[in-house]
């Protein structure tokens, strides 16, 4: 039986069970069994994520960073919303997960002036992390530090506490920001419309594992316990698909030349082709019969001049 140390990772998971045994009962009632959520396994490639970040650049400049984080590192909107600019180290290149932005589990201490989504503890002990990140992303920090500064920093300038993704007043910023933008981008795309921001952790996991990168490290990077988890769920595996026929012709080919091999055995230039008269061949089984009875009369065929249409 395992022990939960924190209090809110048992509630939660009691919260679960109860959400379980509430469809299960309605289905009894209902005479139906619970249908299982489809799993969508949205994922995009590397050129459609050029293209999203180009027309997010051009047309929503304030919207950029957050969703070049989401695609370069795979972090959770709420972790992402979290970042501070003291969580970014420019000599190692790396960024620190150490946090979210959420709801407490319990909101009994909290006054009413005071905002009930605050940062909390990651979603697992695995979230705490370090990701590295590129150049690229290093320099777009850098300029939203200076626009930070010039637009917030006589309020907020206390020693690189300030969001990198910032609200329009200074603070932590909201979800529902997000959506506005990245439904415009979606429509602009021709992406489906129940593609969540959520796909985008997908799509980072699935462009790291076909650039073959190490799975145990992807997880501790995706802020995962096991590489297990990381496959199972976040890698969208597509099937390939032949179009036109010489793809299939080649491999119809490779598998008429493995069976050409397999049918051919060291007795059958011993056996020879006869047009069919029975008599004949009744006489030759005979013939076989007072010879071979110690041998089995399946390989009548390779002991004596069966006809091999016949035998």
């Amino acid at each position: 039986m395992k022990l939960y140390t924190n209090h809110a990772d048992y509630a939660i998971l009691m919260k679960r069970r109860l959400q379980k045994k509430e469809l299960a009962d309605k289905a009894a009632v209902n005479g139906a069994l619970p249908k299982a959520p489809h799993r969508r396994g949205y994922s995009l490639e590397a050129k459609e994520i050029c293209h999203l970040l180009y027309l997010t650049k051009e047309q929503f400049p304030d919207f950029y960073l957050p969703l070049l984080l989401a695609c370069t590192t795979g972090c959770r909107v709420s972790e992402l919303i979290a970042l501070r600019f003291c969580d970014v180290d420019f000599r190692k290149k790396q960024l620190s997960i150490n946090g979210q932005i959420g709801r407490p589990v319990d909101i009994s201490g909290i006054s009413k002036d005071s905002k009930i989504y605050q940062k909390v503890n990651p979603k697992t002990h695995a979230g705490i992390r370090t990701i590295p990140i590129s150049d690229l992303v290093l320099d777009e920090i850098v300029v939203a530090r200076e626009r930070y500064l010039k637009k917030f920093g006589e309020h907020y300038d206390d020693d690189g506490k300030g969001y990198l993704c910032p609200s329009q007043t200074g603070t932590a910023s909201s979800r529902r920001l997000y959506r506005r933008y990245f439904k415009q981008l979606k429509e602009q795309m021709g992406m489906p419309e129940d593609f969540h921001w959520h796909d985008l952790r997908h799509t980072f996991a699935t462009i790291m594992e076909e650039s073959r990168i190490n799975l145990k490290e992807l997880a501790v990077v995706m802020g995962h316990s096991s590489s297990d988890l990381t496959m199972k769920v976040y890698v969208e595996k597509k099937q390939p698909v032949f179009e036109g026929i010489k793809g299939y012709l080649d491999i119809v080919g490779e598998a008429a030349k493995e069976s050409i091999v397999s049918r051919a055995s060291p007795y059958r230039q011993n056996i020879i082709e006869y047009p069919g008269d029975i008599s004949v061949l009744t006489r030759i089984v005979r013939q076989a019969r007072s010879t071979t009875m110690q041998k089995d009369e399946k390989f009548l065929a390779a002991y004596a001049k069966i006809p091999y249409n016949l035998s």
